[in-house]
C-alpha cells in the first residue's frame, strides 16, 4: 500500500476502534479490553458475557484488536479482513440494540394508548375534587361522592387518585 492509502486505512481503524470502545465502556462497565479478549478466547469465564449484544461487541473488540496488529505488522490484508469482521460485529449489535429501542418504544406507546381513558376519568375526577375542595369534609367523603357518580371507577381507586394528588400538592 502506498503511504497516503496506509494513513488513511489506520485513521480509519483508530476511529472505528473508538466507536467499537464506546460500546465496551457499555456492555462491559470500563474492563480492559485485554481481559475481554482473553474471556471470549477461554472457557475462565471472568467476564460473564451474557447477550448477544455482548458476545458481537466482545467479537469486534477482538477483530479491532487484530486488524490494528495487523496494520503494525504490514499484513494490510489481514486487516483489512479483521477491520471489515469488527465493522460486521459491531453493526450487529447495534441493529440489535436499535430493534430492541424500538420495540421499547412501541410497547410504551401501546401502554399509553391502553390507559389513555383511565387517564382521562383520573383528570376528571381530580378536575372535580379540585374544584369543589371545600365542600368535602374528608378524603374519604370526596371519594364516596366522586366514585360511581362523577366517575365511573371505585371508591378505592379514587380515594388513592386524591391522596396521591394532595401528597403531592404544594402547601
Amino acid at each position: 500500500m502506498t503511504d497516503q492509502i496506509t494513513e488513511i486505512f489506520t485513521d480509519e481503524l483508530l476511529r472505528l476502534d473508538g466507536l467499537i470502545g464506546e460500546s465496551a465502556e457499555r456492555f462491559f462497565d470500563g474492563l480492559d479490553r485485554a481481559e475481554i479478549i482473553a474471556d471470549l478466547l477461554t472457557e475462565d469465564e471472568r467476564i460473564y458475557i451474557d447477550s448477544f449484544e455482548k458476545l458481537s461487541c466482545a467479537l469486534a473488540i477482538y477483530h479491532i484488536s487484530l486488524a490494528i496488529t495487523a496494520t503494525v505488522r504490514g499484513a494490510f490484508g489481514e486487516a483489512l479482513k479483521h477491520s471489515l469482521a469488527a465493522t460486521f460485529q459491531r453493526g450487529v449489535y447495534l441493529e440489535r440494540s436499535e430493534s430492541q429501542k424500538e420495540v421499547s418504544e412501541q410497547a410504551t406507546e401501546a401502554a399509553r394508548s391502553r390507559n389513555a381513558e383511565n387517564i382521562s376519568i383520573k383528570n376528571d375526577a381530580l378536575d372535580y375534587y379540585v374544584e369543589h375542595k371545600t365542600e368535602f369534609k374528608s378524603l374519604a367523603d370526596a371519594a364516596r361522592q366522586i366514585a360511581g357518580k362523577i366517575v365511573i371507577m371505585k371508591y378505592r381507586t379514587v380515594y388513592d387518585w386524591i391522596r396521591d394528588y394532595e401528597k403531592s400538592a404544594p402547601d
